[in-house]
């Protein structure tokens, strides 16, 4: 069990289940993931070098046995503001983190895909990509396989998934052009990834609906609706 708290943590162990505290803003949301028996957590965090308003991502990771490490992705240097973090493994190499990110008077969707060496030391890959313009409250997700890296945001009302391939022997990450896969009026995607198999959920005009892909995310169904109101 993990919850957010302003910069304090301490653990407390209770049978089996230990508790920790992770730094960051709670209204600006939390994401976890379990690759290679480690806990990842990304959260958005205001540092006290941060302008009133600014936050920045912040990444922590502690293994099974209790050791943590945490650094920060984005710089506190540059005035941002982010939200609604996504984390995914992909495979027991690489972790992808996601998130929405507002600069200026302009805000884009962006995905950081990191080996998942421990925080502190160089990892053996690491990029940030600008996936491009996004809504800044319309959400955003991220599902990862051990070979793909899958990202869904909304930009001008319309589903946008921008697809990577992983090739973890390589030690490589090549990226797919980006695709729109919903139209209009959309918010709040949720991506899950298996295999080959992609599947995105949405709202559209209040309704749930859902598309699946057996191609991971190169081509996709109808849209099923699963909530009609």
């Amino acid at each position: 069990a993990f919850s957010i708290d302003g910069g304090r943590s301490y653990r407390r162990t209770n049978g089996n289940l230990r508790d920790y505290r992770i730094v960051g803003e709670p209204k600006l949301g939390m994401s976890l993931a379990i690759c290679a028996n480690r806990v990842w957590a990304a959260t958005g965090y205001h540092s006290p070098s941060d302008k009133a308003g600014d936050s920045d991502v912040f990444l922590s990771s502690r293994t099974i046995g209790g050791g943590g490490a945490q650094a920060l992705i984005t710089s506190t240097a540059a005035s941002r503001k982010v939200r609604d973090l996504s984390i995914a493994c992909a495979g027991s190499k690489y972790i992808a983190v996601a998130w929405l990110n507002h600069n200026g008077n302009k805000a884009t969707a962006q995905v950081m895909i990191r080996s998942n060496d421990t925080l502190g030391e160089t990892p053996s890959f690491k990029k940030i990509y600008n996936l491009g313009l996004a809504e800044f409250k319309s959400g955003i997700d991220v599902a990862a396989t051990s070979n793909s890296v899958a990202v869904a945001f909304v930009r001008d009302g319309n589903l946008q998934l921008k697809r990577f391939d992983v090739d973890a022997a390589a030690n490589a990450v090549d990226a797919h052009p980006r695709a729109t896969v919903a139209w209009k009026d959309v918010k709040y995607p949720r991506l899950g990834a298996r295999s080959k198999r992609l599947v995105v959920a949405y709202t559209d005009s209040g309704k749930v609906r859902v598309k699946m892909s057996r191609d991971q995310g190169a081509t996709f169904s109808k849209a099923k609706t699963i909530v009609s109101t």
